[in-house]
């Protein structure tokens, strides 16, 4: 079982830091959620979830760095638009003596696409025994300059011709992201099987949000979500390339989201895909 593999990775009296990467729709919140209610039952540990998203810089941030470096940057997504220095600054207290007022943990809003004010922060008040951070490209290596060569998309070959963009994230994903995700204690990632599903499961997403909003109009039109996901797609399937090399454990994600665990990523102990459903 998964549980018992993330039980067996943490040293007494410290923190053990995960990190869970996982394309748009793996699952990535459900499976971090699952384990921390596992883990609190039959542990008694204290666990808490990190999102990516929460760093997002904000609307202004990123529009000075849409002006001082290229206008991809003020759509939130890729490294460069996280608040890396902030990151940081959370992994190192999670390690460090606990600070009696504990540690204030940032909030981004989706919905109005900005950060929440620091009163509307969230803070952890205990030292936590797990720590999952999840996102789509935590742990994700840079690319070789060849592989950023070329665009991969329309997106790409539109707005992004001569390379600026993708050099100046990949450049992030080799300098101060490399540096957040060394904090890591071990890395598990979600595989998705292709491009396709992973845009599919994304329009669902929007269909929901439309179904509880009872307003047709709310989400994103199917042309404003294709041009959004083409931002995602070289480093998402970049991911699906290499990052289980750096991942201690890898589930691919079907279909039908069932987490199947691929046998040669699996030490004795670990786990079966009946025991993540339950």
């Amino acid at each position: 079982m998964l549980t018992a593999w993330v039980a067996g990775r943490r040293q007494e009296q410290s923190t053990l830091c995960l990190g869970l990467q996982g394309a748009q729709g793996t699952g990535k919140s459900t499976l971090s959620h699952a384990l921390c209610e596992r883990l609190e039952r039959q542990y008694q540990w204290r666990c808490s979830v990190l999102s990516l998203d929460d760093f997002y810089l904000g609307r202004a941030q990123r529009a000075a760095l849409a002006e001082a470096v290229h206008p991809l940057l003020r759509t939130r997504g890729v490294p460069g638009t996280h608040d890396v220095q902030r990151g940081l600054a959370v992994m190192r207290s999670l390690t460090q003596a606990w600070p009696s007022e504990g540690i204030a943990l940032p909030r981004f809003s989706k919905a109005y696409d900005d950060r929440l004010s620091s009163a509307e922060e969230a803070v952890l008040r205990q030292k936590p025994d797990l720590v999952i951070f999840e996102g789509w490209c935590v742990g994700l290596p840079a690319q070789s300059q060849h592989d950023i060569a070329a665009p991969c998309n329309e997106l790409e070959a539109r707005e992004d011709a001569a390379g600026v963009w993708r050099r100046h994230v990949n450049e992030q994903l080799a300098g101060p992201y490399a540096q957040w995700f060394a904090s890591l204690d071990d890395l598990i990632c979600l595989q998705a099987p292709d491009w396709d599903s992973i845009c599919r499961w994304r329009a669902q997403q929007e269909e929901q949000t439309r179904a509880l909003s009872g307003d047709s109009r709310a989400g994103m039109t199917a042309a404003q979500l294709s041009r959004f996901m083409q931002h995602y797609q070289r480093l998402t399937e970049w991911a699906g390339r290499c990052i289980a090399d750096h991942a201690a454990v890898r589930l691919r994600v079907n279909a039908a989201h069932d987490w199947l665990p691929d046998r040669r990523w699996l030490a004795p102990q670990s786990f079966s895909s009946e025991g993540l459903r339950s």
